[in-house]
């Protein structure tokens, strides 16, 4: 939905085949979160401006994944 929209999705999942649909619904990229060193690290290298996202839609419902989406996601700004 949101791609269709003009938003840029990078989608991140443990498996390939919800990565596969991502790609294939439009998002930009995937990052494959156990083949992944540092996550964090990969979505800021992914953004346009190499910094934060915007927002992060995290759906995974793990304490884990709730860290890790505050932590990659942009502060807001005064």
């Amino acid at each position: 939905m949101l791609s269709r929209r003009g938003v840029r999705v990078i989608a991140l999942a443990r498996r390939s085949a919800p990565l596969d649909v991502a790609r294939h619904l439009g998002a930009v990229a995937s990052i494959n979160v156990t083949e992944t060193p540092d996550v964090v690290a990969a979505v800021k290298a992914l953004t346009e401006d190499g910094l934060e996202p915007d927002s992060v839609v995290e759906a995974a419902g793990n304490p884990a994944t709730w860290q890790q989406a505050l932590a990659m996601v942009r502060r807001a700004r005064s």
